[in-house]
């Protein structure tokens, strides 16, 4: 916690909670051709503050994204299944274009699904105009016939595929990993999954990876998920604080709920 940043001696922000991910824009403060240098500190001097070991420094991915001026902005897709059943499926997409440049832009906004066996199921396409410094929000609605729902023992994943294409050319483009499914809490009887009626059987995970440490390696999370499916978890409870972006796409990937 308490992570103060900078770039080439320029201080960029301090966040004061050691979980939750952050971004900084480095571009106005790049040497182009040349060297820079990205420092971090961390205060851990109130060491104190929690009653178990939280680790210190940096114990999550760090990123470097290089984007086209016009692009998807960061953290901005949004992907729901309003409606899942056997038959048919919803799948709404949002979609934040964002413009950094100078000067209004004309694009177009492609989106494919595709499914577990990489075979495309749906398209929609968006065109628009997005103003300089300015970011447009794209809403679209994608019917899926005869979906795989997904399931803690059938954890059948989608695959959205976002570009934007600006004078006939692909300036940017993302994936997103998601599951049709559809869910809800009855007071009576309980969970349900797809419409059927589900037990959660289910652990409470740290965010570290015991004496591995807070900086935890993706397949000791694999190998500690394996080992929860062998006696029937189907269900995590994330202890006090936001998991990492990793830990969340393994329990979509090996079925587990959150």
């Amino acid at each position: 916690n308490n992570a103060e940043v900078w770039i080439n001696g320029v201080y960029l922000g301090k966040r004061p909670f050691g979980y939750i991910s952050f971004l900084y824009n480095l571009t106005p403060y790049l040497n182009f051709g040349g060297e820079n240098v990205l420092a971090v500190r961390v205060d851990h001097s109130q060491f104190a503050d929690s009653r178990w070991y939280t680790g210190s420094g940096i114990y999550r991915h760090v990123r470097l994204h290089i984007n086209n001026r016009l692009h998807i902005d960061h953290w901005g897709t949004f992907v729901t299944t309003p409606i899942a059943t056997a038959g048919a499926a919803q799948v709404q997409v949002e979609t934040i274009v964002k413009n950094a440049g100078d000067e209004p832009k004309a694009y177009t906004l492609h989106l494919r699904i595709k499914d577990d066996w990489g075979t495309v199921v749906q398209t929609a396409k968006h065109k628009g105009v997005i103003g300089a410094e300015s970011a447009d929000v794209v809403t679209q609605t994608l019917p899926v016939l005869n979906p795989q729902c997904w399931s803690p023992d059938s954890p059948h994943l989608y695959t959205l595929e976002s570009s934007i294409v600006e004078s006939m050319q692909v300036v940017d483009k993302s994936q997103t990993a998601f599951g049709i499914r559809s869910f809800r809490f009855d007071p009576d009887e309980g969970f349900f999954l797809n419409g059927v009626n589900m037990k959660l059987k289910g652990v409470c995970l740290h965010h570290d990876g015991g004496p591995v440490g807070a900086a935890v390696p993706e397949k000791v999370w694999v190998q500690r998920f394996k080992k929860l499916k062998e006696i029937g978890c189907n269900a995590i409870r994330c202890s006090h604080n936001p998991p990492s972006p990793e830990f969340l796409d393994l329990c979509d990937r090996m079925g587990f709920l959150v």
